[in-house]
C-alpha cells in the first residue's frame, strides 16, 4: 500500500542568469527571502530541509538564454502533479499559471484532477512587493505553514525557526496545533530548548540528553493535537522528573496563552482545515 503521509514540493521558474550546472534552486538572494518570510532562521534551514525544484533546469526568460514558454512549463508542471501531495507555486504570473490555467487568487488553495494541491504564493524575487511587509510575509507563512509542519518529505525541527520572533512563534503553534496554538508553541520551545542544551544530568550523555528535543514537525504536531500529557511524556529528558517535566510543559503553555499574539478565529479555522484535508487531522 502507497504512503499516503502528506508531502510538499517548492516549485519556481529556473535558475537565475549565469547560474552554474550545479547551481540549488533557491541558493540565491530569494531563497533567503522566502526563508525570512516563512520565519526560518536562514537559507541554508530551508534549502538543506525542504524539497524544491525548478520548472526548467536551464535559465530562461533572460537575455542569451531560451525564452520562457508557456506550453512546455504546463507539460513539465504534468510530471510534477500527482507526485507529491503540496505543490507552492513560486511566481503567480509563470510558475501559477503552469499549474492551473485559470484565474488563481494569491495565498488560496486549489485541489487539481491530479489529487494534489496547489497553492501560489509571490515570487520571494526582490522585484516583487509581496514581501515587503510584515502583513504579507505573515500571509505566506500561516499559508504554507500547515503544510509544512505535515509534510513528510520535510525535516525542519523547531529550532530552524526564529522562535524569539511573537509572530512567528503564534504561527508556528498555529501550524502544529490550530486547536490549541498556545501548546503547539511552547512545544516548540521546549524541544529547541532541550536541543540546544549545553549540559545534562549526571549518568546522562549530552547527545542523549538532547535527543528528546529532536522531533520532527510532523511528529510533534501530532503530539499536541493529541494534548499536552502527549507531549510532555514523548519530549522528557533522560532523568527529568516525569512531574517536573509535566509541570514545565504547563507552565510554558499558559505563558504562551497569555503573551502571544492570538490568531483570528478564521485563520484556526483554514489551519486546521488545512490539516483536515491532507488527513493529518
Amino acid at each position: 500500500m502507497a504512503d499516503a503521509r502528506p508531502t510538499i514540493l517548492f516549485v519556481g521558474e529556473s535558475p537565475p542568469a549565469g547560474a552554474p550546472p550545479s547551481f540549488r534552486p533557491f541558493d540565491c538572494a530569494s531563497g533567503s527571502r522566502l526563508a525570512k518570510a516563512l520565519g526560518l532562521v536562514d537559507r541554508e534551514a530551508l534549502l538543506a530541509n525542504v524539497p524544491f525544484t525548478n520548472i526548467f533546469p536551464t535559465p530562461t526568460g533572460v537575455k542569451e538564454c531560451p525564452p520562457w514558454d508557456i506550453h512546455d512549463a504546463r507539460n513539465s508542471a504534468a510530471t510534477i502533479m500527482g507526485k507529491t501531495r503540496t505543490v507552492v507555486c513560486l511566481g503567480q504570473t509563470r510558475v501559477g499559471p503552469a499549474f492551473i490555467a485559470e484565474a488563481h487568487a494569491p495565498c488560496t488553495w486549489r485541489r487539481t484532477e491530479h489529487g494534489t494541491d496547489i497553492v501560489v504564493v509571490p515570487h520571494p524575487s526582490g522585484q516583487h512587493q509581496g514581501y515587503n511587509t510584515d502583513e504579507a510575509k505573515q500571509e505566506i507563512r500561516r499559508t504554507v505553514l500547515p503544510d509544512l509542519c505535515a509534510a513528510a518529505n520535510v525535516s525542519l525541527r523547531p529550532w530552524h525557526f526564529r522562535l524569539d520572533e511573537p509572530s512567528v512563534l503564534a504561527d508556528l503553534g498555529l501550524a502544529l496545533c490550530p486547536l490549541d496554538p498556545a501548546l503547539g508553541a511552547s512545544a516548540a520551545v521546549l524541544c529547541a530548548e532541550v536541543w540546544r542544551a549545553k549540559a545534562a544530568p549526571n549518568g546522562v550523555r549530552l547527545d542523549d540528553f538532547r535527543s528528546a528535543g529532536d522531533v520532527a514537525l510532523p511528529i510533534l504536531g501530532r503530539l499536541c493535537r493529541e494534548g499536552r500529557d502527549s507531549v510532555a511524556a514523548a519530549i522528557r529528558p533522560q532523568f527529568i522528573v516525569e512531574r517536573s517535566f509535566a509541570a514545565e510543559v504547563r507552565s510554558r503553555h499558559k505563558f504562551c496563552a497569555r503573551t502571544l499574539p492570538r490568531p483570528p478565529s478564521a485563520e484556526v479555522r483554514a489551519a486546521y482545515a488545512r490539516l483536515v484535508a491532507l488527513g493529518v487531522a
